[in-house]
């Protein structure tokens, strides 16, 4: 019997939810039947977990949903004390218990986007649906000093395993990770680059370096001392940089020749005070007019 056959029947659908979490390679996998459920090679694991209804819409900003489970499971750990430092999926499937066929229907795909931790104990996580990712703003490239592509990206196309340092973790002070291997480089090596924890793929922006201290934007939540942080240079974007440090000046996406002084609110002639767009003469650019003549 099919899945819509045990959908349309009065009395022989007993539909289940499969919640399928993920980030990079981390998996977090839940069932709200009462036993675990085997998919392929996939375990899901039963607890209470339940979905908010779901809204078709015409509106331009797709409507969210929420996910409710405890606040306990590894899952809302995640979100306990500052927000995935990378994103994290969710495909949540349905099927029909006494199927025979173990036909799956998808219910939603979308991104967990925040959390609520209630008082009774469990949380409310908010996803969004794919199409909300269609609202994010992509910047555009600007005529800027500095280059507008990001450090490794495809468009920098530096190969960041060659500007990549192994250190061990010695001791740890919230947001500062220390390990012996990072003093061997040069203080702010790393600093705007970022730092990989390789136990759990999770990273974090590199904020200051000093000798073998990072200052990190976030603390990573649980970091023992003993494990292995995978620290990337960082680059200012400036083109001294991308010659001197990367060997990558052709892929520079810079402008370092635009005029560090702007017309709109300043002498660009380098004489006077700076330009209030009338009233006062003391912005005037140095020419004298008479009538429609310049002199």
């Amino acid at each position: 019997m099919s899945f819509d056959q045990f959908q349309d029947s009065e009395h022989r659908g007993s539909p289940l939810l499969l919640f399928r979490f993920f980030s990079g390679e981390r998996r977090w996998l839940y069932t709200n039947h009462r036993l675990p459920i085997t998919s392929g090679t996939e375990v899901y694991g039963n607890i209470p977990i339940s979905m908010g209804p779901t809204e078709q819409s015409a509106q331009e900003l797709p409507q969210g949903v929420e996910i409710n489970l405890p606040s306990s499971t590894p899952l809302a750990f995640e979100f306990k004390q500052f927000l995935p430092p990378q994103p994290i999926e969710v495909d949540v499937l349905t099927r029909h218990r006494d199927d025979p066929d173990g036909e799956y229907r998808p219910v939603f795909f979308g991104e967990a986007a925040s959390a609520v931790f209630n008082e009774d104990g469990t949380a409310s996580i908010t996803c969004f649906p794919i199409g909300h990712k269609m609202q994010r703003v992509i910047p555009w490239p600007v005529y800027s000093p500095t280059c507008n592509w990001p450090v490794y990206s495809p468009g920098c196309g530096v190969n960041r395993e060659l500007y990549r340092v192994d250190g061990t973790v010695n001791a740890i002070d919230r947001d500062v990770v220390s390990a012996a291997a990072f003093g061997t480089k040069e203080d702010q090596w790393f600093a705007a680059g970022y730092v990989l924890r390789r136990e759990t793929n999770e990273v974090r922006w590199i904020i200051s370096h000093e000798g073998p201290n990072l200052t990190l934007v976030a603390p990573f939540v649980g970091l023992r001392s003993g494990e292995v942080l995978s620290a990337y240079a960082g680059c200012d974007g400036l083109e001294s940089t991308c010659k001197d440090k990367f060997n990558n000046l052709p892929r520079h996406a810079g402008f370092p020749d635009v005029p560090r002084k702007n017309p709109f609110t300043e002498n660009v002639f380098g004489t006077g005070n700076k330009g209030s767009g009338g009233g006062s003469d003391s912005g005037k650019a140095p020419w004298r007019s008479i009538g429609n003549l310049v002199e």
